[in-house]
């Protein structure tokens, strides 16, 4: 199967728009070695799509 099975900032911030989503609760976002963002970058990549967000 050739697919992303997770999802980047960016993607989430824009599927959360797609989808209409009122709640969103980002999971996985720390902690392991392999992850190519750091934390921040979810609530940097929500504020850029102008999506509400509450941490």
């Amino acid at each position: 199967m050739d697919a992303y099975l997770t999802l980047g900032a960016d993607q989430l911030a824009r599927a959360t728009g797609i989808l209409d989503a009122r709640i969103v609760v980002p999971i996985h976002v720390d902690g392991w070695g392999h992850f190519t963002e750091e934390r921040s970058a979810v609530p940097a990549a929500f504020a850029s799509a102008a999506c509400p967000t509450a941490w």
